[in-house]
């Protein structure tokens, strides 16, 4: 068996029979076309948009693919539930 080896600047001779895509860093898949974690489509730039960083500011774990919205764990949101309810207690004793 015999795999055709295409070029990252698409000029050669035909790939037929290219089985792995190496993909950038912010896309996977078997034709690199999903947005890697921490990654969400921008809907700009060429065919669907590219996939630009979450901007979730270390205040979430990811994001959503497809909107960016930021998405917080469970152990996350439950760590800020933790903090809040020492924060109350605490200003609870001292007034």
């Amino acid at each position: 068996m015999e795999l055709d080896v295409a070029n990252e600047y698409g000029t050669g001779e035909m790939a037929y029979n290219v089985e792995q895509c190496q993909c950038p860093p912010n896309y996977f898949g078997s034709s690199c076309e999903k947005c890697a974690e921490g990654y969400y489509r921008s809907k700009e730039g060429p065919y669907l948009g590219t996939c630009v960083p979450c901007q979730c500011n270390n205040r979430a774990d990811t994001c959503d693919p497809d909107s960016g919205a930021c998405v917080v764990s469970i152990a996350r949101l439950l760590c800020y539930l933790l903090v809040l309810y020492i924060l109350i207690v605490v200003h609870v004793f001292i007034h």
